[in-house]
């Protein structure tokens, strides 16, 4: 259910950065549509994008006898990292905003108490 007072935005930013309470940190401001739209599909749909291929080149590398799977740090890993460090962090900007203007619906809330 929706927050029916101000949320604390420090705990809502605490909230993003743990996976699957992120979800209920944007309900409680009813913004989790937009986040989904916004961030959790982009990311999916990259994240496809950057592994599929890699995955695609080592299972024929494995294939022609080669060792496949190295436990390096790769291009990818470099490249997911950047991905998923960014959404990480426009989505805390988002939780920012979006958290004031909910708490700006209620005229009581005094800043000290956010």
């Amino acid at each position: 259910m929706p927050a029916q007072r101000p949320v604390k935005i420090i705990w809502q930013i605490i909230f993003t950065l743990i996976p699957v309470v992120d979800l209920w940190a944007f309900y409680r401001i009813k913004k989790l549509r937009k986040y989904i739209l916004w961030v959790y599909f982009p990311v999916i749909i990259i994240t496809m994008l950057i592994v599929i291929p890699e995955t695609l080149s080592e299972i024929d590398t494995a294939q022609e006898g080669e060792l496949g799977f190295y436990d390096e740090f790769t291009v990818t890993d470099a490249l997911l990292f950047i991905v998923e460090a960014g959404f990480t962090i426009f989505a805390i900007y988002l939780i920012y905003n979006w958290s004031k203007e909910w708490n700006k619906q209620f005229p009581s809330a005094s800043d000290s108490d956010l």
